[in-house]
């Protein structure tokens, strides 16, 4: 049997990444899952009232004049802490995360846009002192980004480097850690770090602070060494972040190949993440990551039922991602039972046609002419009630079932002219 081409290679077809937006859940953006932050239990706050949320340009002006205001009040502060060394060092700690506040509003504003397409439109409508104007405000909103984090940075050096330590000395240590991982400085970070761990083991900033250490060493591979740090955080299960070091720690051993154990703590730090405040985002993203893990230790036929117990509300989710995730891995059997299975035990799943089409990919990888075209049939009666919603899906399937028919005819193969006119066939149905 020839081999045939490969559907990615063929005109009119879409990477296997796009049609994963059409087989799972909508919930699954095309950008994906967005990676999930542990931020120090001092700087977390709770969210902005949406109505607060700056949304135009004239509302982050408003924010930031706000958010100077009020550093400029926590600076008075500190200068009337005078000689009470507790409650200075409490005013500059606070001093330092206004400083940061104000950056990270900088930030935003410069994320979201805006600036560049004020720019764009008065550009184009010949408002060359507003452009003007545009470009100053850019250029002050990046110089206050990168003056306030550097302030930040600054205020608790000092008050590190003091002798005798200061009152709060583990508190100081760990937000200065903090910011500088922030600002990439890996290595005065982790000096700080050591300093908190060594001398303040008991603080209850130690905990974060292993967890930073974790951070840092995951960031550069040493899995060994973030497994030691995030156990130290894990040693505690009322710790606050102990799902997020349990997820950390179960993408530890991924990486180091003990699928196994890899697997039971992704769970674990799932399970534990729905049970705790403020980690819906992680637990989320632990669950997504589930058929990653499991496509690498777990048996195919009996996935269904293990997602079924670990989530029933996301069994259709996780068993269509695992079986995508067969099918860019080239094991396309396995991939085509799951996508049946999920057709028998959720028929009326607006995800069908998506599934069909996997199948028919798969099918077509494999090199089996006679059940790409069946399938291809298959699809084709399947789209027959389709509604608006599969139009985009049921338009692929056209081109995907065209290219085929244009691969066959190259072959200029006598066995193949049967193929071609049902698929022929296919494209007339598909195309009504």
């Amino acid at each position: 049997m020839v081999r045939m081409a490969s559907l990615m290679s063929m005109a009119g077809s879409v990477p296997a990444s796009a049609l994963l937006s059409v087989i799972v859940v909508d919930a699954l953006t095309a950008v994906g899952p967005q990676p999930v932050l542990a931020q120090p239990a001092g700087l977390s706050k709770p969210p902005v009232v949406e109505e607060e949320r700056p949304r135009d340009l004239d509302s982050f002006k408003k924010a930031r004049a706000k958010a100077m205001g009020r550093l400029e009040l926590q600076a008075k502060r500190v200068d009337a802490a005078g000689q009470d060394a507790k409650k200075r060092v409490r005013a500059v700690i606070d001093l330092a995360q206004h400083h940061w506040d104000l950056a990270q509003l900088c930030d935003n504003e410069i994320a979201s846009g805006l600036l560049e397409e004020a720019s764009a439109a008065a550009q184009s409508a010949g408002r060359d002192s507003e452009v003007v104007e545009l470009a100053a405000r850019k250029a002050e909103v990046e110089q206050c980004f990168a003056s306030n984090r550097q302030a930040a940075v600054e205020l608790l050096s000092e008050l590190s480097g003091q002798e005798p330590a200061p009152p709060s000395a583990d508190e100081v240590l760990f937000y200065l850690a903090w910011y500088e991982f922030q600002l990439e400085q890996r290595k005065s970070a982790m000096v700080h770090l050591r300093s908190l761990l060594e001398e303040h083991p008991e603080s209850p900033f130690a905990p974060e602070g292993w967890l930073l250490v974790g951070e840092f060493y995951f960031e550069l591979s040493a899995m060994e060494k973030a497994v030691e740090a995030y156990e130290k955080v894990t040693t505690d299960p009322k710790n606050r972040l102990y799902p997020f070091a349990l997820y950390k720690l179960a993408w530890c051993r991924f990486n180091l190949a003990e699928y196994d154990k890899a697997l039971e703590q992704l769970v674990k730090a799932a399970q534990v993440a729905y049970e705790s405040p403020h980690w819906e985002d992680l637990a989320r993203e632990a669950m997504d990551s589930l058929p990653v893990f499991y496509a690498e230790v777990g048996k195919p036929a009996a996935a269904m039922e293990f997602f079924r117990k670990v989530d029933a509300s996301r069994t259709e989710r996780l068993t269509a991602k695992l079986a995508l995730l067969y099918s860019e891995q080239g094991k396309f059997n396995d991939s085509t039972n799951l996508c049946r299975a999920l057709l028998s035990q959720f028929p009326k799943s607006p995800k069908g046609l998506g599934y069909r089409l996997l199948v028919v990919r798969n099918q077509g990888a494999r090199g089996d002419a006679s059940a790409l075209v069946a399938e291809f049939e298959a699809l084709a009666d399947a789209a027959a009630g389709a509604g608006a919603a599969d139009s985009g899906l049921v338009e692929q399937a056209r081109l995907e079932a065209a290219g085929w028919v244009a691969q066959f005819e190259k072959e200029n193969s006598p066995a193949r002219e049967a193929l071609i006119q049902r698929l022929k066939a296919v494209q007339e149905r598909l195309g009504q």
